[in-house]
């Protein structure tokens, strides 16, 4: 049987492993190495890679810093003005670049008696970062380091030092250009170093609305707000997110969960040859009452007028079918004045309107190591969370008397009072959480 990536998450026994890499700053140039440096063996402890969307309220955009503890017996990892550290000679270790890989290794033994490893997935990294924050020795011979999403490069720069404007202002894909094209004023690129120091690494979607006010970088959507701020003022006004994927690819995209199913993810009651059993445990699934808004308010324009606000709301009546009624009248208020017209006000009014007025089930689980899906991707989901004998049919089939008539069918299992019955329904991933230290990954999703 060919190996795959599936082959190996639902192998009984596979091969994982995992690597940190770096890349420092030359002292004369300021710019990252060319080669990644390999400092695994160090690692005293790994972290967890965090990143989430929608999950606490719609349009959060959130990415955790991963904290990895490594060892410094040998000084290693000292300040850079020192000689026994890694860094002596380089820049700074603060906004050094960091890779972190995690797979699975296959060996086969060849013809010649050779063996060689294959990793899967063939592109193994599932996180890019910088070094930013204190770091602090101890007396046990450790150092602990803060490595922050690359979207942190973009909160460290202020927007008042950009260049780039046009009188007239620019649409929210032109200012992701300016950003990916701007330089110091002598040709060295600023973020571009991040992103692989190339165009391709940034995935801009096309816009048209043109936002007034970023016509100079004294404007007072400019002056005072990091690059950060006005990158997530577009993103909403846009409906659209921001995020870097797991291939340190820049995204400013649709909100919209992939076409194709990424994995299917299998439990309790079911059994499959081709993806195996992976989950764990489920320790949220429902539909999230919290999440249920009847009306939506979207304020576009920085007045207390009528116009300013554009409101749409489920009709409401004391009847026993009226949501509104049964689950409460509340009120999704959304703020942002820097959406460009009525027409898109009523857009990003509908797009939330059809989001939070549905209530749709949630679901938390744990499963075994999946190191290559993201946020965003669907995801298939069957578990059956009734009690099963492996050795009888029941819970297993439905048989049906022929195929025409359902009058006198037999059940092998009515499924009556599971706690949760999912059988092949599709979700899509809010927050993935992949431990690197249990070899687990955690999933929020949500039902499509």
């Amino acid at each position: 049987m060919a190996e795959t990536i599936l082959s190996q998450i639902k192998a009984p026994n596979s091969y994982v492993f995992r690597r940190v890499l770096l890349k420092r700053k030359s002292a004369m140039t300021g710019l990252h190495e060319s080669v990644w440096q390999d400092i695994s063996s160090d690692v005293k402890t790994w972290g967890s890679i965090r990143r989430e969307i929608d999950n606490v309220r719609y349009s959060k955009i959130k990415f955790g810093d991963v904290l990895m503890k490594f060892e410094n017996s040998s000084g290693r990892y000292n300040p850079h003005e020192d000689d026994a550290s890694f860094w002596f000679g380089y820049a700074s270790q603060q906004r050094s670049l960091i890779k972190i890989e995690a797979g699975f290794t296959h060996s086969t033994l060849a013809s010649d008696n050779i063996w060689t490893n294959t990793e899967y997935p063939s592109t193994p990294s599932v996180f890019y970062g910088i070094i930013s924050g204190d770091l602090y020795n101890s007396d046990d011979n450790h150092v602990q380091f803060s490595i922050r999403p690359l979207l942190q490069v973009f909160r460290d720069y202020p927007a008042k030092n950009l260049t780039g404007f046009t009188s007239t202002g620019l649409t929210a894909t032109q200012f992701f250009q300016m950003i990916r094209d701007q330089t110091d004023g002598s040709s060295n690129f600023i973020f571009r170093p991040f992103f692989g120091d190339t165009t391709t690494n940034w995935n801009i979607g096309s816009t048209s609305n043109i936002y007034a006010n970023l016509n100079t970088n004294n404007s007072v959507d400019v002056f005072d707000k990091t690059v950060w701020d006005i990158m997530e003022k577009l993103a909403e006004s846009e409906d659209k997110i921001i995020y870097v994927d797991n291939l340190g690819t820049f995204n400013f995209t649709t909100r919209d969960v992939t076409s194709t199913v990424a994995f299917h993810f299998l439990g309790n009651g079911f059994v499959d040859t081709e993806y195996g059993h992976t989950i764990k445990k489920v320790s949220k699934f429902g539909k999230r009452q919290t999440d249920f808004y009847s009306r939506v308010e979207v304020k576009w324009i920085d007045s207390n007028t009528f116009t300013a606000v554009r409101v749409k709301e489920t009709a409401f009546a004391v009847t026993g079918s009226n949501d509104a009624w049964n689950l409460g009248h509340r009120t999704f208020k959304f703020e942002n004045f820097w959406i460009p017209t009525i027409t898109v006000a009523d857009t990003i009014l509908d797009n939330i309107y059809n989001n939070v007025t549905v209530l749709k089930n949630n679901i938390e689980f744990t499963s075994s190591f999946v190191p290559h899906i993201d946020i965003l991707d669907r995801v298939r989901m069957s578990y059956d969370s009734s009690a099963l004998n492996p050795t009888s049919r029941w819970d297993l089939f439905d048989w049906s008397a022929d195929d025409t008539s359902t009058a006198q069918d037999l059940y092998w299992d009515r499924f009556r009072g599971d706690a949760i019955r999912l059988i092949g329904a599709d979700f899509k991933i809010l927050s993935i959480d992949l431990s690197l230290d249990k070899f687990e990954t955690k999933i929020v999703a949500i039902e499509i």
